[in-house]
């Protein structure tokens, strides 16, 4: 048998649809073994609308059923304050990567210590399967300035640190080297950086397999649409799951719709005739129903005479149509973030 890894990244609101994330928990199970690790990387706990209801504890029933292996920390991971993604990481099964997440310190931000550190691993080496598999995570550092929950978190240089990593894997013998990533498209530069085989990849959303000096370059996309298989054998081989193929695992989509139902999120509180799509290229070309529906929706609530939303903070999703329950208005931005009013 070659030993495997199943990737998976940025499940995000997969979580509010339970028949999509019971499908994603179905293939991760069905492919699974002892032969195989499953490795998220990152934004695996929010954001989301049953994210922002459990602050990421609606991810446990899923990564207890998949028995996941690894994962790295995302931006949106860190939704809900240090402290809460402490907790996460402390309740949930899987074994967290990170070389460059640090704890702060008063004085210069970080005390140079690795964040949770009785919880993370900054590099681990496996023997799956009589192949040894060196596995280590990196963060975009741009965390604590796009996510004001995680401000105050330190980040390192990822590019540095995981050289670091890298070099200590095949020290211990690694025949492998994974880099479990959150950079986006960094990640390029860390595989040109280190002695890498694989860059297990997330943070930007579109889908990518391709290969940079010698490493193979992974990132899944967003919302549970996609899974990979690699298996590491001489040419690194990776076959793409579309977990639509798969069944429903009913355990995961039964805990969904029970924290959905307990929180009222199916409510149905308008109905929309013209559905109003919220894909990227909707979100992203200037104007759109769904961007005006936010900047309305703020207008409405502060009374204020023009509304702004970034394209990038309107989440993908299916579009806004028939039946609009209370979840699908929050899953538009699902983010616990205050609205600011400006007066000139």
């Amino acid at each position: 048998m070659t030993a495997r890894l199943l990737h998976y990244s940025d499940v995000e609101n997969a979580f509010d649809d339970p028949e999509r994330i019971g499908r994603l928990a179905g293939l991760l199970t069905a492919l699974g073994g002892d032969d195989a690790l499953v490795v998220g990387s990152g934004d695996n706990t929010a954001p989301g609308v049953l994210s922002l209801v459990t602050e990421g504890r609606q991810s446990l029933p899923f990564f207890e059923a998949v028995d996941a292996d690894f994962d790295t920390f995302g931006n949106h991971d860190f939704d809900y304050e240090p402290a809460t993604t402490r907790e996460l990481v402390a309740a949930s099964p899987q074994t967290w990567l990170t070389a460059n997440v640090e704890e702060p310190s008063a004085d210069d931000g970080t005390d140079g210590s690795r964040f949770a550190a009785e919880h993370t691993e900054p590099w681990v080496v496996r023997d799956v399967d009589g192949t040894r598999i060196g596995l280590f995570g990196v963060t975009t550092p741009a965390t604590n300035s796009i996510n004001p929950n995680a401000t105050d978190v330190a980040f390192a240089d990822p590019i540095a640190a995981g050289e670091r990593a890298a070099a200590a894997c095949r020290d211990a013998g690694a025949e492998y080297v994974v880099a479990v990533s959150h950079l986006g498209t960094d990640d390029e530069d860390l595989a040109v950086a280190a002695d890498l085989d694989v860059v297990l990849g997330g943070h930007v959303h579109s889908e990518v397999v391709e290969r940079v000096n010698g490493a193979v370059l992974l990132r899944p996309g967003v919302n549970g649409s996609v899974a990979f298989e690699v298996e590491l054998d001489d040419d690194i081989t990776v076959t793409r799951h579309d977990p639509a193929d798969f069944d429903v695992h009913e355990g995961v989509a039964d805990a969904m719709r029970a924290e959905i139902a307990a929180a009222d999120l199916d409510e149905v509180v308008a109905h929309v005739g013209d559905p109003i799509e919220r894909t990227h290229s909707e979100a992203f070309r200037g104007e759109s129903r769904i961007g005006n529906f936010v900047a309305d929706a703020y207008r409405w609530a502060t009374g204020a005479d023009v509304g702004l939303q970034n394209s990038g903070g309107v989440r993908e999703g299916d579009p806004l149509a028939g039946e609009v329950t209370i979840g699908d208005v929050m899953s538009v931005v699902p983010f616990q973030e205050p609205v600011a009013v400006c007066e000139l």
